[in-house]
This record gives structure tokens, C-alpha cells and sequence, in this order.
């Protein structure tokens, strides 16, 4: 972000060819709200530091709120990382987090075994 108009440009460009950009670890770091209404994203992924005590801090799940509220009056979808806990998983949706990633979910695991998990998974997105 040295050159802000430029990478704006560029995020433009991309975008335009339908190549889904999002900020990652957002709410730490060099996650600036100065660019956020200003980069042409597509998501954001709230950090794990925050979703990993979603279950268990109401000062956190007050953040998470907040992140996820902004994201949407952004037109954002809102990724939540993290996820360690069934717990975490329904409070994190509760919280209009569209998208959630972390342990709970799946490990990482070999491509070859993916479509298996996927055709299994015991949730709705087995019968997409």
C-alpha cells in the first residue's frame, strides 16, 4: 500500500475479471478502515484471535458484531476464521458471519480426500 491509488487500480482490475479479493486477519494488524469503503473487495476474513473466543468473551463477540455489521453496511460477505468450537460455529452465524473456516469445520486435509468430505459433510452444503 505504498502507492494507494495505484493498488486501488489494480484491486479494480482484478475485480472486473471476477477474481474474488478479500482482507485477510481483519481486525489486526495493518487492516486499515481508512482503505476499507475505498478497495474494491469482495470479503473479509475476521482474524482468528477474535472467532477462536467468540464462545467464551462477550467483549469479543461484541467485536465480531461490529466487524461483521460493518462488513454488511459495506456490501461485504463476512468470513469468520477460526471456528474450534460448535459453539463458536453457531454464535459466529448468529452474528451474520456468512462464511466460517477453522478446525471445527475440517482439518486441512489431501485433495484427494476432499470431494469424499465434501459429499459427506453433515450439514446443508452436502445436498448443494
Amino acid at each position: 500500500m505504498r502507492d494507494p491509488e495505484s493498488a486501488i487500480k489494480l484491486l479494480g482490475h482484478l475485480k472486473d475479471r471476477r477474481i474474488v479479493l478479500s482482507i485477510d486477519d481483519f481486525g489486526t494488524g495493518y487492516s486499515s478502515l481508512a482503505y476499507l469503503s475505498r478497495l474494491p473487495l469482495t470479503a473479509i476474513k475476521i482474524d482468528q484471535a477474535f472467532v477462536r473466543h467468540v464462545d467464551t468473551d462477550k467483549g469479543i463477540r461484541s467485536i465480531v458484531s461490529a466487524a461483521a455489521a460493518m462488513g454488511h453496511s459495506l456490501g461485504l460477505t463476512v468470513i469468520a476464521e477460526g471456528i474450534e468450537t460448535p459453539d463458536a460455529l453457531q454464535i459466529v452465524g448468529e452474528l451474520d458471519c456468512e462464511i466460517g473456516q477453522g478446525y471445527h469445520i475440517c482439518r486441512p486435509i489431501a485433495e484427494r480426500e476432499l470431494l469424499p468430505w465434501f459429499v459427506a459433510a453433515p450439514w446443508p452444503l452436502a445436498a448443494a
